[in-house]
């Protein structure tokens, strides 16, 4: 399933990746106050980085193995972050997200995860949307929260960076409880 191609909101546009984003993305993600949130991303993240995930994601998002969007402002293009879920095969997908750090606190995260969600209930019909976040990751809980996800306990995230392991917070929102809440 290859779904739609972009996403907008009243202040973003997510779309899907393109090669010319890679240098946006690899200065995004040089800073280490981004990268400690995200365990499957390493550190330092350079350029080469950048370009083998852009690629990885295009031929994953051919096969519907893989819904990643680039979060870019609406007004002037300028590319803050990434969005995306990975379905499991269960009908269930997980969602990761992270934005620089320049444009945390003001609502932009909240915004682009529920685009996200509709899009992974309506267009990709999931049944279950689930996320795992490191447990001192206060902004991205309260962001999942916002969204209608719930908390459904722990589990272990091992962060590739540091190769510290730590009881992740693991949160779910079902496509029926997203249907009732009118979102």
């Amino acid at each position: 399933m290859m779904g739609c191609e972009q996403l907008d909101t009243s202040r973003l546009h997510l779309r899907r990746q393109r090669t010319q984003d890679a240098e946006a993305i690899a200065a995004l993600l040089t800073n280490w106050h981004v990268v400690r949130w995200i365990p499957i991303i390493p550190y330092p993240y350079g350029l080469d980085d950048a370009r083998q995930w852009i690629a990885r994601s295009l031929r994953n998002w051919a096969d519907g193995s893989d819904h990643q969007f680039v979060v870019t402002l609406r007004d002037g293009g300028k590319l803050i972050g990434h969005m995306g879920l990975r379905p499991d095969g269960n009908n269930q997908a997980e969602l990761g997200y992270w934005l620089g750090e320049r444009y945390w606190g003001r609502g932009y995260a909240k915004e682009a995860v529920r685009a996200v969600i509709d899009y992974g209930f309506g267009t990709m019909g999931l049944a279950r949307i689930w996320a795992n976040v490191h447990p001192e990751n206060h902004r991205s809980i309260g962001v999942l929260l916002a969204s209608g996800l719930r908390s459904m306990g722990t589990r272990p995230i091992t962060d590739r960076a540091t190769g510290e392991t730590v009881a992740g917070q693991s949160y779910a929102l079902d496509g029926a409880d997203h249907d009732a809440s009118g979102a």
